[in-house]
């Protein structure tokens, strides 16, 4: 769909899960998109790589999500645009909080001062308390 949408950008998706990325990089042949695993939170790009990240549904599974955060700001160009839509720990029923990574879900608020913390200005928000689905800017 990027690809479609932006014919001259070159896209960048990474996944923790090699398998993940395999597969990915079966299902779309495209020499603009290169898939690499990679850890979220220790991101192999140099700083201000990118003029977009995109983070899609993929924090609350990370323990580390702050840091995580901090990375999309650090590879993040000046005037670039992180696009955000994840899901809160309201959303979760709170058996999976009693049983399974409550460390990596976070409120509203905390996403957004993590943001805030990465150097990343709320541009806009779409969401609601229990959905992120919001864009900022690195100024």
């Amino acid at each position: 769909m990027l690809l479609a949408a932006f014919p001259s950008a070159r896209i960048v998706a990474t996944d923790y899960d090699g398998a993940q990325v395999a597969l990915a990089s079966r299902r779309v042949a495209d020499p603009r998109l290169e898939v690499r695993q990679a850890d979220a939170t220790a991101l192999p790009f140099p700083d201000e790589a990118f003029d977009l990240v995109v983070e899609f549904n993929t924090f609350h599974h990370v323990a580390g999500w702050t840091s995580a955060l901090g990375e999309c700001g650090r590879v993040l160009r000046p005037g670039g645009t992180f696009a955000a839509m994840d899901e809160t720990r309201a959303l979760f029923n709170p058996l999976f909080l009693a049983f399974d990574r409550p460390e990596s879900l976070f409120t509203k608020e905390e996403y957004l001062a993590a943001a805030g913390r990465a150097g990343l200005t709320l541009e806009k928000d779409v969401g609601m308390r229990r959905i992120i689905r919001a864009v900022f800017a690195k100024k």
